[in-house]
């Protein structure tokens, strides 16, 4: 449901949205930005996440659809290792004594919480 919106309620229709839109990539040029497309993707079901441009875009897609088809192991390590699965990163690493009373000046307990 990552790039898909609630315009694609089982797999027949997936797969049939996805061959309409590669048909509809096929038709652009490779460069086409995906904000140029992306009224028309959201009307078969498929958000933002598939790529940048109409090159890239087509690209994936079709590695979906060799999986939808006929799967297997590089494909999907493929597919996965495009699919933007993180949009934020926080790190957050404070150090000291904490929670406790009447500490101060006592070291550091030299780990993280």
């Amino acid at each position: 449901t990552l790039m898909l919106n609630d315009r694609i309620q089982n797999l027949n229709t997936l797969q049939h949205n996805l061959r309409k839109a590669e048909e509809y990539l096929m038709e652009l040029k490779p460069e086409t930005l995906y904000s140029e497309f992306e009224h028309k993707f959201q009307e078969v079901g498929l958000e933002r996440g598939w790529g940048d441009t109409a090159e890239r875009v087509l690209g994936m897609i079709r590695l979906l659809l060799d999986l939808l088809e006929a799967p297997d192991p590089c494909t999907l390590e493929n597919f996965l290792g495009r699919i933007p699965m993180v949009f934020n990163v926080v790190i957050l690493s404070p150090h000291g004594y904490f929670a406790q009373d009447n500490v101060l000046g006592y070291p550091d307990t030299g780990g993280q919480v």
